[in-house]
């Protein structure tokens, strides 16, 4: 176990619980801001004349069931 691991064990449940609710908002707000940039770099990139090779817009999905049902896993050795 690493230190990371195991710093929770002196920790008080109550503190220990509200440490994971901000880490939780800090990863939350962390894709938030990365989703954000991305979009920026994309009007950028639009406003400068780029158009995507394959839009979401013109994906048709047509027939029957997307993908094939798969059997599960067999356990090595049977």
């Amino acid at each position: 176990m690493t230190e990371l691991d195991t710093f929770w064990l002196t920790t008080p449940p109550e503190d220990a619980v509200i440490q994971a609710r901000i880490e939780t908002c800090q990863e939350d707000a962390q894709v938030e801001h990365v989703d954000d940039e991305v979009g920026k770099v994309l009007d950028a990139l639009r406003t400068a004349g780029w158009e995507p090779v394959l839009r979401i817009e013109d994906i048709e999905i047509t027939g029957g069931e997307p993908f094939p049902a798969r059997a599960p896993a067999q356990p090595a050795g049977t």
